[in-house]
Order: structure tokens, then C-alpha cells, then sequence
């Protein structure tokens, strides 16, 4: 979980090799770095990441974010806030909070 395994997945995202860097930046989201988690929540919220297209998941995504922001994340904190008043979110972060264990759920 390291900057440098970052930097090679987006790469990989930008070069030539966009399944590869997907699957490094959600490898990478799903051992709790921050950044990844971001990115991976509004590829899966936008069904993009930059030019390599992702199925839309709404569970996914907020999932991520979820996770993203309980790290204090701002970024993924506005996205949650902002789906909130579009889409109701109950369902979803009532699945992510019981997917991710915790002492406190801000």
C-alpha cells in the first residue's frame, strides 16, 4: 500500500494496460489506501475512470466512499453528501456500515 503502487496503476490506467491499473488501484482500495478508495467509488459512481469504463455499482461505489471518507476523506465525504440529496441512500450505507467493522460510524 504504498505511493509508489499508486503511481504504477495509474499508469497502467493511462497507458495501454487499463484492467491492469483498475485492478491495482481496487487491489490497493481494498487494503485501505485512501486515495485508491476515492478513485475506485467514483469509477464505480461514474461507470469511468478516466477513459476505461466501469459497470456502474452504486453499492460498490458508495462502499468506497464510505470507506474513503470514515478516513476523513473530504472528497468522498462531499460525493456521499451530494448522492445523498439526489438518491436514497439508506440501503446503501446501512450495506457498506455492515461491511466494514468499526467502533464508531461517523
Amino acid at each position: 500500500m504504498s505511493l509508489l503502487c499508486f503511481n504504477q496503476a495509474v499508469e497502467e490506467l493511462q497507458s495501454g494496460s487499463p484492467h491492469t491499473g483498475f485492478r491495482l488501484l481496487r487491489e490497493l482500495a481494498d487494503e485501505g489506501y485512501e486515495t485508491a478508495q476515492l478513485h475506485v467509488g467514483c469509477g464505480y459512481l461514474l461507470g469511468h475512470i478516466g477513459s476505461y469504463n466501469v459497470k456502474k455499482d452504486m453499492k460498490k461505489a458508495i462502499t468506497y466512499l464510505y470507506k474513503c471518507a470514515k478516513q476523513g476523506n473530504q472528497d468522498a465525504l462531499h460525493n456521499l453528501k451530494e448522492l445523498r440529496k439526489n438518491v436514497a441512500l439508506d440501503d446503501y450505507v446501512s450495506q457498506a456500515r455492515a461491511e466494514i467493522p468499526t467502533e464508531r460510524i461517523v
